[in-house]
């Protein structure tokens, strides 16, 4: 079955790079697309990208504002607190450079996420965990259509985590974006 999924996906690569010649990337003032996550290879998906609703937007030719708001909530029986998040992501990308049907970009991007964990009957509430993120953002678009692109980048973050009134705990990561997931944008316009 894996070898399977692989040819088809080397099918589509091959299909994807013929068509792409032709392709004009959206880069665009006033080009608006969805943001998806795509993840996995053995059982490919689109997703919420960072966890909820994303999109992006050229404000002029080659810069771009794009972000995302989650939220989440779950009714357990017998909790004195249910667990829920929500979150806030905005960042703004320059496109440096393009070939063809690919464009490199580079930004800053900021997040803010609360959550409240799960508490059973009789044990009370606990606060809130909250972080704070800043970080510079660099990847590359590919557009093998006019309307669609697959992105992928890499993050340097710094951020903050709190818990109730305690102490923060900061870190500093470079890592690829949601896990080394692909972005997958639809363009409307």
């Amino acid at each position: 079955m894996k070898k399977a999924i692989l040819v088809v996906m080397a099918l589509l690569l091959v299909v994807g790079l013929a068509f792409a010649q032709d392709t004009q990337p959206k880069t665009k003032a006033g080009n608006f697309g969805w943001l998806f996550t795509l993840g996995g290879l053995s059982n490919l998906g689109a997703g919420n990208y960072m966890g909820g609703v994303g999109a992006k937007y050229y404000l002029q030719d080659d810069l771009a504002l794009r972000g995302g708001i989650s939220f989440g909530t779950t009714s357990v029986p017998n909790a004195d607190q249910n667990p829920s998040s929500y979150g806030l992501n905005v960042g703004i990308v320059y496109n440096w450079a393009q070939a063809g049907a690919v464009v490199g970009y580079v930004g800053a991007q900021g997040q803010y996420l609360s959550s409240k964990p799960y508490m059973a009957q009789g044990e009370g509430t606990t606060d809130a965990n909250t972080t704070f993120g800043l970080g510079a953002v660099s990847g590359f678009e590919w557009f093998p259509y006019n309307q669609i692109s697959f992105a992928g980048e890499y993050q340097l973050m710094f951020t903050s985590t709190k818990v109730g009134s305690g102490d923060a705990v900061n870190s500093f990561n470079l890592g690829s974006a949601s896990g080394a997931n692909l972005t997958l944008c639809v363009y409307l316009k």
